[in-house]
């Protein structure tokens, strides 16, 4: 019984000094920067994430009371090189991650069987394109450089279930991000949970100029929930101010929420040159269909001021409002545009022209004083426009308006056309009509028949459009009036039709919302 006991105590005396040689061992002699190899290729082994370890790793022990070990662990440029999976070349640059994390969870790490820590980490130059590579996304309307070069630095916190991340700040192009991050599920199924803020976003860092349409800026509102609909999401992204071909929003709030293919963004709001801007959006995303569902409203916009940072005029003051009620599904472009339903609504008020007064020169025209023109044009003159409304029907690949009519300085103005989705083509009719006989008496015939009007046509793309008199159009109208036709115009007609599916959209719509927010999330 003795020898046994000696025997016992000596392997327990070897046992506690082969522990100390090897703690003494790890605190003085181990260099992890020596396993970078195999560290690299179990990280591989593991996620699928092949990284070139080029420089430092240190491996420091700390004790907490009571009775705690941590380890502090430190990488230093780390490069990614592949994600399995995922075709064409990769990039990252893991400048540092500091990790920390108590050794009963590294030894879980090491054995697969949990995974902890937090800590803070710093990267740059990721190629979100190269990481996002086996995912449908259509580059060809992003700039060359767009996604190509992200940093971001920040502070995180993970087990093997959940990952926050704090204080995190992400740089794309000159677009900086921050705010905080919680995945759940991050190994399997991730759920998403975020607050987030963009100072000021510019699209023209990322879309193709030639890709930009003019009111992108109220489009792009719904393209985060775009992104988000393959995942399970919920959260608020603000954007400080945010540019497009010229327009501008501020202040932006945008609730997300996403699950099942689905997003519903409502309702999203913002400040809109002097008025506000409200958006509500259900999407549903299966593969490359699309289903879309929206109602935007913007109230008491300066449109002068959006219309001179359109570049299309500094001319134009007036006050008013915009709605859009739309619906499109589809697999690309142009099976979108034909499928697209809606009815469009621009209503303005207190307008005037600034740098004449079409008022006191046909005036003028009349008595036959038009003088030196100080009097009708100049930078302190200007014509008032009476209130403005116009009906544009969304359907079958068009938009078309038949309704516009509004007074200009004596003139009564009335329009009507339409614009293809597809080309951009438009196809605009104007009339300009005076009834001053005293006025078309100084003309020669068919022109002194007592109603002067003038025909004007646009055509071409609407972001190019010419401008041109109808010739034929004019004749026509001072023929007819020659002969005794009727000089007064008609009263334009109430648009039933796009009151009626305006009504059936927005419906439709609230009632996808309804049944969206009630459904339970699912994975």
């Amino acid at each position: 019984m003795k020898s046994a006991m000696r025997a016992l105590l000596w392997s327990a005396g070897a046992l506690v000094f082969v522990l100390l040689v090897v703690l003494i061992w790890v605190l003085t002699l181990f260099d992890p920067t020596d396993f970078r190899g195999p560290i690299a290729r179990e990280i591989e082994t593991r996620t699928g994430y092949r990284f070139a370890l080029e420089g430092p790793i240190s491996f420091d022990p700390r004790y907490e009371s009571p009775g705690r070990l941590f380890a502090d662990i430190t990488v230093q440029d780390a490069h990614l090189r592949e994600i399995a999976g995922v075709p064409g070349a990769q990039r990252l640059h893991l400048k540092t991650l500091e990790w920390s994390v108590e050794l009963g969870d590294l030894l879980g790490a090491v054995r697969g069987t949990s995974f902890a820590g937090r800590g803070h980490f710093k990267m740059a130059d990721a190629d979100l394109r190269g990481m996002l590579g086996a995912r449908e996304i259509n580059w060809d309307a992003f700039t060359p450089s767009a996604f190509r070069a992200a940093s971001a630095s920040g502070s995180f916190e993970l087990d093997s279930e959940a990952l926050s991340l704090t204080g995190l700040q992400l740089s794309l192009n000159a677009t900086q991000i921050r705010g905080e991050l919680e995945v759940e599920q991050w190994s399997g199924s991730p759920v998403f949970d975020f607050d987030l803020t963009i100072p000021s976003l510019d699209l023209g860092d990322f879309v193709q100029r030639e890709n930009q349409q003019p009111f992108d800026t109220l489009v792009v509102l719904n393209l985060p929930a775009v992104l988000a609909a393959q995942s399970q999401a919920s959260g608020t992204l603000r954007i400080g101010s945010l540019h497009s071909a010229g327009v501008v929003l501020s202040d932006v709030v945008m609730p997300l929420h996403a699950h099942s293919g689905r997003v519903s963004a409502s309702p999203i709001t913002a400040g809109f040159y002097g008025g506000t801007a409200r958006v509500d959006t259900l999407l549903q995303v299966n593969g490359a269909d699309l289903s879309f569902q929206t109602r935007q409203e913007v109230r008491q916009c300066q449109i002068g001021n959006l219309l001179g940072d359109l570049g299309l005029t500094e001319m134009i003051e007036a006050q008013g409002n915009f709605s859009a009620t739309l619906a499109f599904s589809g697999v690309d472009a142009v099976s979108r545009m034909a499928s697209a339903r809606g009815v469009i609504r621009v209503a303005a008020q207190e307008g005037r022209v600034k740098g004449v007064n079409l008022g006191t020169w046909i005036e003028r025209l009349g008595r036959n004083t038009l003088g030196d023109g100080s009097e009708w044009v100049g930078e302190s003159t200007f014509t008032s426009l009476g209130d403005i409304n116009a009906t544009l029907r969304v359907e079958q690949g068009l938009v078309i308006n038949e309704d516009l009519a509004f007074q200009a300085g004596g003139l009564d103005v009335r329009g009507h056309g339409g614009l293809v989705l597809e080309s951009g083509a438009i196809d605009y009719r104007i009339s300009l009509t005076l009834d001053k006989p005293e006025i078309a008496a100084m003309l020669p015939p068919p022109f002194n028949s007592g109603v002067m009007v003038l025909p004007l046509r646009i055509s071409g793309r609407w972001d190019m459009p010419s401008l041109m008199i109808d010739i034929p159009q004019m004749l026509q109208f001072q023929l007819q009036a020659a002969v005794g036709g009727s000089s007064e115009l008609a009263e334009v007609p109430v648009d039933e039709y796009a009151n009626s599916l305006e009504r059936d959209l927005q419906g439709e719509l609230s009632q996808a919302l309804q049944d969206f927010a009630s459904e339970p999330a699912t994975q």
